[in-house]
């Protein structure tokens, strides 16, 4: 599948290609043919861009996912310590989770806010 997958966006990759040489007004380049028809070299390029786009974008979400994990893990133990502490007020529990969903990390009422 992941095969299918490079190949797929690799031929889109070189349709853009071909738009963008053609508004600069390149017609007789010799790999403006299709995908399909290309050398195995040539759709090695393409895969290559491929290839580093979806590991950049596996970079960037991991360190998202990453950061979710640590403001969830922050969020929990600062409502159970406020918890400990007495501080059951629904109110005040509710903003508590309110901060979680909106991406920020409170901490002893000094908000500090995720950049995203």
């Amino acid at each position: 599948m992941e095969k299918e997958i490079i190949e797929y966006l690799s031929e889109k990759v070189h349709e853009a290609w071909q738009e963008e040489k053609h508004k600069q007004g390149v017609y007789n380049h010799p790999d403006d043919i299709p995908y399909g028809k290309l050398a195995e070299n040539i759709k090695e390029y393409d895969r290559a861009t491929v290839r580093s786009v979806l590991k950049a974008l596996g970079d960037i979400v991991g360190h998202k996912m990453t950061r979710i994990e640590e403001i969830e893990k922050a969020s929990m133990e600062y409502r159970k310590s406020r918890e400990e502490c007495g501080a059951k007020d629904p109110i005040l529990l509710d903003e508590i989770d309110n901060a979680y969903f909106m991406g920020a990390i409170w901490a002893d009422k000094h908000p500090i806010y995720y950049d995203g």
